[in-house]
């Protein structure tokens, strides 16, 4: 698993520079802002429902996969801020600032998940 988290960190640095350098400006996305919204409002009561059935079930792959959900859920919160600075600012930093935390975020969590443990 922690191959994705790295493969995701590694796509959104490379993003992030390429925008930098290239002076491109995201566009506004409503789409996007109600996407995030509502992804924030549903994320945390499905990680709290996947933890309950992974506590009553005895099942760590359960409990891992509600504690991905509820990163989600800190990503989605991230992006809705950077989102909504773009769209209400009209300032391109917004996006790229949230890219940085995304890959902070990621980063972390991968190594937390893979390489950090002593097996």
């Amino acid at each position: 698993m922690a191959l994705s988290f790295f493969a995701l960190a590694a796509y959104v640095s490379i993003e992030s520079v390429r925008v930098l350098v290239g002076g491109h400006e995201p566009d506004p996305s409503a789409v996007g802002i109600g996407l995030a919204t509502a992804s924030l409002a549903i994320m945390p009561f499905l990680s709290w429902a996947q933890r309950r059935t992974g506590r009553s079930l005895g099942s760590n792959a359960v409990l891992a996969g509600s504690t991905q959900t509820l990163l989600g859920t800190y990503l989605s919160a991230v992006l809705l801020a950077g989102l909504v600075v773009n769209a209400t600012r009209g300032c391109a930093c917004g996006p790229t600032v949230t890219d940085q935390v995304t890959l902070e975020v990621t980063a972390t969590q991968g190594c937390a998940d893979d390489c950090c443990h002593d097996t």
